[in-house]
């Protein structure tokens, strides 16, 4: 059920993503919306279930971005396993240290993208290319704020509602239970 959740979320975001771009001062910037959700998934869910949701979100965002490479999933599951690695050795309780940690992960993603996985490696401005990770990164930083506060809400929200329900056994149960047993027992 979580990588639903993660995909449907993915789903939402998408669109966001690829047709909200802007250029300041001639640095072309967008919104990293899925690779926050990448980010959310690393601090959230366990290796296993991550692991499911990081790849179909990937695999989604590779297909309406129409880069069928493998570079996005590839990146995304480098990242997920980075933050899995790193993750018990990081403070993720309070968001706007879970925003900075959005801001170095993006760092650390952006410059895999630009710098391993890059095609024309050769020909990059580094000075533009390096200014262009360090915005994006805290464009992402920024944005990460009020969305991870919405993944969380609606995270806790999906896992009460797609969770079994429990019995609630009481004490005075426990007892009858216990009681009625005791007239066998000789």
């Amino acid at each position: 059920m979580r990588a639903l959740f993660a995909t449907i979320w993915a789903l939402i975001l998408l669109v966001p993503q690829i047709t909200v771009h802007v250029a300041p001062f001639g640095i072309p910037l967008g919104l990293g919306l899925i690779t926050i959700l990448v980010i959310f998934v690393g601090f959230e869910f366990p290796a296993g279930r991550g692991l499911v949701a990081v790849t179909i979100i990937s695999f989604m965002a590779e297909v309406f971005s129409r880069m069928v490479h493998g570079h996005i999933i590839l990146s995304h599951l480098i990242l997920f396993f980075f933050i899995q690695v790193v993750m018990d050795k990081i403070y993720t309780e309070a968001y706007l240290t879970k925003c900075f940690w959005v801001f170095i992960f993006s760092i650390t993603h952006l410059l895999f993208v630009g710098f391993v996985l890059s095609p024309n490696f050769v020909e990059l401005d580094l000075g533009t290319t390096l200014l262009q990770i360090l915005l994006q990164s805290l464009v992402n930083g920024v944005v990460s704020f009020p969305l991870l506060i919405l993944f969380d809400t609606t995270f806790s929200f999906w896992s009460s509602a797609s969770s079994r329900r429990k019995k609630s056994v009481t004490g005075a149960d426990w007892f009858a239970a216990k009681s009625s047993q005791r007239k066998y027992i000789k």
